[in-house]
């Protein structure tokens, strides 16, 4: 049961707030203030606590149960990192000597029918994409392999050597994603290299009666319908979340009017968490399924096709062929035990991706299973209230088997991954210091003959600081990282038929290891913000994918070869105008500035164009239905320094359009229009590029939301 003992929130004026957001990172529970700006707790023990609401600076703090507590929240006017806290480690970015980007998944959704395209707008984000069904985040240039990819604690294995294997799992589900940039092993072991996607489960809420919420979404340019369904029950110590989503698009409308053929796909997805809480023992159990089915467009019989051969007068929605089904599985189980100063975590997983990719419907030309056992032990402990432990281990077990097909371009093989780490937090009103280190062992063998059994070892250090004064936060982090080879670019022999070229691989390979230096100024009054974060990334070892001119069967011929280094540079500038005489209306702007260059001064492969973001938002006070509205421009730059047989790319703008309106309380929604101007254009890492094939055009969209 839960204490009756009342806590308040107070505003300036030592009123109570009403509705404001009281977040238990360890009961991964939220509780809401009543009208009097009142709430309780759970019993027992102390718990740290976060508390936010819109319009007002986030707090965090421990609460202790035997005294009375008030909390104050004051005003903000102008929203920078300061108001962010990690799901990572619980700070708030003020006090964070990391730099993370944040991003509401309901904000994600508002904007865009594709979360993971809608990534784009935080800088120094991109995605590799294979039409609209199929795409992949970019971090500061980097991607696949050298981008890990969390949900709550478990790495998802999801085959993403592949440049043309999608995320593997839609929003359903999720309250937001922080986006660490640049090298981040410590915590997230080896391969984080280029950095880490953490997307964070919609937490508990207290309520003893279901809350169901249902939305709906249709998009015109695809003809995209998705439902998601979802449910929120507590009671005492049991929590339950539950989601179901079903989605579907046929091929997508060409500004010229015509419709890329097999660029529909298709989702279906379940989710449910339950919590548990006993004393100072809380463990949650999750299951999660998504499966996915994509078509596969660019392909044709010609040896070289036009754009007339990849489009269509009409648009489809049945299964066709080439494409890619995909079922992902993730299973876990968290226990957090609360000890008396110190804080003890283990998270046990079970992940199983399943890949089929079809050219006939009569036998796959690949069949993929991987299944993985993961583990991630932790321990924090809090020294004399400046001073904040951290020692953990994680690891994996993983088989990837090959299923009967016409194709192999993988072997089946085992990988055992294990690594230990320990991190240090100094805080104190002067500055803020964090220190680690890691070690890392990765062993890679095959089950087949000729065996290949290889192991690799390597260390990571980071060291981070912060220094607030005043409106100033000085933020500088030095962090490296390593990855070892994967089993594609060590072992591949074979036609990869989503690329549609031979790869092969380099037995020799070595691990990459990368070093970066982060710095971060921000500054912010009452109505102006901007934060300057300029980096520099140089990785030893780097492993390229590169042409040859050699040809298998018609297919050109790709090896895995090694550069001696590659460094990428560039900043990103985020910019908060909030003006004085008219509160509800906000400006906000970001640049994204990035290059990469080889060894040889070569540029490097697939680094996207810099690029400009500016969004115009106002909020109308005491409307009965029209809530907000927001108009926002991309703008991308030609990018001309591209590599060896790769083609530079045009600059573009796009203007989207769209308002948030919500009638009551039980329903809201939104509505829109992208790519208001029916631009053509090609995105830099669209693998569609060479065929000159245009990304969508001018679309409408309508979304509801109801709450039952």
């Amino acid at each position: 049961m839960l204490a009756q003992e009342k806590k308040i929130v107070l505003d300036s004026n030592k009123q109570g707030i009403e509705n404001v957001e009281i977040y238990l990172p360890d009961y991964d529970l939220i509780i809401y203030t009543d009208s009097k700006g009142e709430f309780s707790l759970p019993p027992n023990h102390d718990i740290y606590l976060i508390a936010s609401k819109e319009g007002f600076k986030t707090i965090s703090t421990v609460v202790k149960q035997e005294t009375e507590t008030k909390l104050t929240l004051e005003k903000l006017h102008v929203e920078l990192d300061e108001i962010i806290v990690s799901t990572i480690n619980h700070k708030l970015s003020s006090n964070q000597t990391l730099s993370i980007s944040s991003k509401k998944i309901n904000r994600i959704n508002n904007t865009s029918s594709n979360f993971v395209q809608a990534l784009n707008n935080i800088s120094g984000i991109d995605n590799v994409s294979t039409g609209t069904g199929i795409n992949k985040v970019v971090v500061r240039g980097l991607s696949g392999s050298r981008v890990v990819t969390y949900i709550n604690g478990v790495r998802i294995e999801n085959q993403q050597w592949g440049g043309d294997h999608g995320i593997g799992f839609t929003s359903l589900g999720f309250s937001k994603v922080e986006i660490m940039k640049g090298p981040s092993s410590i915590m997230f072991g080896a391969d984080a290299l280029g950095g880490v996607l953490y997307f964070v489960d919609e937490p508990f809420e207290r309520n003893e009666k279901f809350k169901i919420n249902y939305n709906s979404l249709f998009e015109s340019t695809n003809l995209y319908f998705n439902n998601q369904l979802s449910t929120k029950w507590s009671s005492g110590n049991f929590k339950i979340n539950a989601y179901a989503e079903y989605g579907k698009a046929s091929d997508y409308k060409l500004p010229q009017g015509k419709y890329l053929y097999n660029s529909r796909f298709e989702n279906k997805a379940i989710k449910v968490i339950v919590g548990y809480s006993k004393n100072r023992w809380l463990i949650n159990a999750k299951y999660q399924l998504n499966d996915n089915y994509a078509g596969v467009p660019g392909h044709s019989h010609e040896a070289v096709p036009t754009i007339d051969d990849l489009t269509s007068n009409n648009t489809f929605r049945h299964k066709s062929r080439p494409a890619q089904f995909v079922t992902n599985q993730i299973a876990n189980i968290e226990n957090t035990f609360l000890l008396q100063n110190s804080k003890l975590k283990l998270d046990l997983s079970y992940t199983i991706n399943q890949l089929r990719e079809y050219e006939a419907w009569t036998v796959p030309e690949i069949d993929l299973d991987l299944s993985t056992n993961q583990w991630n032990f932790r321990w924090h402990k809090n020294i004399k209230d400046k001073i904040n432990l951290t020692i953990g281990t994680q690891g994996s077990r993983q088989y990837n088997r090959n299923q009967p097909a016409r194709t192999q371009i993988l072997e089946d093989a085992n990988l055992f991954d294990i690594g230990y780490y320990g991190l240090i937090d100094y805080e104190s009103k002067l500055i803020n210091v964090s220190v680690a280190s890691r070690i890392d062992r990765r062993k890679i063998e095959t089950i087949e003959t000729p065996s290949f059994s290889k192991t690799y070892d390597g260390n990571s250090i980071s060291l981070g600081l912060n220094k607030s004064i005043k409106n100033h936060t000085l933020r500088l982090n030095y962090s490296s990282g390593l990855r070892t080879p994967h089993l594609t670019e060590l072992l591949a022999d074979g036609v990869h038929h989503g690329t549609n070229r031979f790869e092969r691989g380099n037995p020799d390979l070595k691990i990459e290891k990368g070093q970066q230096i982060d710095f971060n100024y921000e500054w912010a009054n009452e109505h102006l913000g901007f934060i300057v974060n300029p980096f520099i990334h140089k990785i030893d070892n780097f492993i390229n994918l590169s042409p040859t001119l050699e040809t298998v069967d018609n297919y050109p011929v790709y090896e895995y070869q090694q550069f001696e280094f590659a460094n990428l540079q560039g900043a990103e500038i985020n910019l908060h105008y909030h003006p004085h005489f008219l509160h509800q209306l906000h400006f906000e702007q970001s640049y994204s500035f990035i290059e990469g260059t080889s060894n040889n001064d070569s540029a490097l492969a697939l680094i996207p164009s810099n690029k400009i973001y500016s969004e115009v938002s106002y909020s109308f006070k005491n409307a009965k239905i029209i809530k907000k509205i927001i108009a926002s421009q991309s703008y991308h730059f030609s990018k001309e320094d591209v590599a060896f047989n790769e083609q530079p790319s045009k600059s573009y703008q796009l203007i989207d359009l769209f308002l948030e309106w919500k009638h009551k309380n039980r329903l809201s929604g939104n509505l829109g229009v992208r790519n208001i101007l029916n631009t053509e254009y090609i995105p830099h890492l669209s693998s569609l590029k060479r065929f000159d094939v245009f990304n969508p055009g001018r679309s409408f969209y309508f979304k509801i939301n109801v709450e039952i």
